[in-house]
């Protein structure tokens, strides 16, 4: 439906974390595009609250090397390991998430336009872009 709309999606991008790229996997597939994997576009990376220890060694792949199979299983060639993307610290904050605390807020809002800009400024020239 999108080819023949004549929209065209120039790049994909999406977080590391797996349910993101199974959902960006059947559209590169479709398009004939490789999936940009960007840190930038990761959740909220919170101690005690989705993890309890640093995450982001294991989902190292190509740029950010997997140290298993999943991720070459959910989308094999279509990872464009070609493409850097600053892997964030961790955490973005420690404790419980509090609803409404900009200043927990701050460091994952920064990465996301920091993200978001990446993705803007990469070739080809900007029509769309796909992020997830």
């Amino acid at each position: 439906m999108l080819k023949r709309s004549g929209i065209c999606i120039d790049a994909i991008f999406s977080s590391p974390f797996i349910r993101c790229l199974q959902t960006a996997a059947p559209l590169a597939r479709a398009l004939g595009k490789q999936i940009r994997v960007d840190w930038g576009f990761s959740e909220v990376l919170a101690h005690e609250w989705l993890y309890h220890a640093n995450p982001l060694p294991q989902l190292h792949f190509g740029n950010f090397q997997k140290t298993g199979e999943e991720l070459p299983n959910v989308a094999g060639d279509l990872i464009d390991i070609g493409y850097e993307s600053p892997i964030p610290g961790y955490p973005d904050f420690v404790g419980p998430a509090r609803a409404g605390d900009a200043v927990q807020r701050a460091r994952p809002i920064a990465r996301a336009r920091e993200a978001l800009s990446r993705a803007m400024r990469t070739e080809p020239v900007p029509r769309t872009r796909v992020c997830h």
